[in-house]
């Protein structure tokens, strides 16, 4: 391995989890999805988050609209994912990458939350449905 291999990651966290139990999006302000959470602990603070996630949910009722999956770290929501949701009661399976720079070294508990674009609707998640959350610390 090179040196620049080996300082290009200088840890990593993967958290898979199923929700508890049904729950109901609503909001077009980011909701935390009970039972969704994990720790993590970041080495450095000139380092940033690469954050890859994926997950499934599904639309209740009215279909058509995005659904948006974001983590949250240190009392601030990050969007990571975003999908539109046109049928109805079908596990629609949502991925997204994000880049978080500015967070201090530290522990944390990170929660997956979610929101709607319009309030309208309503993005389901239940005991069928994964989620897959990979975060790499990265020096910027």
């Amino acid at each position: 391995m090179t040196a620049a291999l080996l300082r290009s990651i200088s840890a990593e966290t993967v958290y898979r989890g199923t929700p508890p139990g049904t729950q109901d999006i609503t909001a077009t302000t980011f909701a935390t999805l009970t039972g969704l959470s994990f720790t993590l602990t970041k080495i450095r603070s000139d380092t940033k988050l690469i954050v890859d996630l994926t997950a499934t949910a599904y639309v209740s009722g009215t279909s058509g609209h995005l659904a948006i999956i974001a983590v949250r770290i240190a009392a601030a929501d990050y969007p990571v994912a975003e999908m539109i949701l046109n049928t109805a009661s079908a596990h629609t399976p949502i991925t997204g990458h994000a880049e978080i720079t500015g967070v201090a070294a530290g522990t944390y508990t990170v929660s997956l939350r979610a929101r709607n674009d319009v309030g309208s609707r309503t993005t389901r998640v239940d005991a069928g449905d994964r989620f897959t959350v990979n975060i790499r610390e990265t020096w910027a």
